[in-house]
């Protein structure tokens, strides 16, 4: 099928935006590897502006279908097997697509802050619902004591934490990104939330 013009904008900018940044790209570059002159470029996008938040709803979709996907395959499971899901799916995803890995963390820690404020708010009603979850999944552990009692937020950003740590540190040494590193990142977590003994639990709170 034939890719459209401003589809193709997109897959060249995405990559551009990854490595250099919102405020290294420039709207001539992109022209010049599209193969079109930066004029017809703003044919298609009002600016780069226009083309950044363009590319961001698309990756924003994505994960939303992702997490909603992870969410509905794991209803039945027990908590620690959603935790787990949500954790080893998402790490997958996005660790087979490291330009859209580090898209995201340029868009979020490196861009304008009028820009990084527009992407927060665009995102905190969907994240919160995702954080929500993984609250809820902590705390059906906690009723079955297969983890100890603690304040189940705290955990929650010590997982997202992890999570997108090891996914960042994957952007440096791509060679850890298989399977077994995966799963063992995993363990390693799960065996700190697991493992705390009651008075471990009770100095924290």
């Amino acid at each position: 099928m034939k890719i459209s013009t401003k589809e193709r904008i997109k897959s060249v900018a995405l990559p551009l935006f990854a490595r250099k940044g919102y405020e290294g790209t420039t709207m001539k570059e992109i022209a010049e590897l599209v193969g079109i002159k930066k004029a017809s470029l703003y044919a298609h996008y009002d600016g780069k502006e226009a083309l950044f938040f363009a590319i961001l709803e698309d990756l924003k979709q994505e994960y939303i279908a992702l997490t909603q996907q992870i969410m509905i395959d794991c209803q039945e499971l027990e908590a620690e097997d959603k935790l787990r899901q949500m954790f080893e799916q998402y790490v997958r995803h996005y660790a087979a697509q490291p330009d859209i890995q580090a898209f995201w963390t340029q868009s979020l820690f490196f861009t304008p802050s009028e820009i990084s404020g527009r992407i927060f708010n665009q995102l905190k009603s969907y994240q919160t619902e995702v954080e929500k979850w993984i609250e809820q999944a902590l705390m059906e552990g906690m009723r079955s004591a297969i983890i100890p009692d603690d304040d189940p937020a705290k955990i929650v950003f010590a997982y997202l934490s992890f999570r997108e740590g090891f996914l960042n540190a994957l952007m440096f040494v791509p060679e850890m990104n298989r399977e077994e590193n995966i799963q063992s990142m995993w363990r390693y977590f799960w065996l700190g939330v697991k493992g705390r003994s009651n008075d471990e639990t009770a100095k924290t709170v």
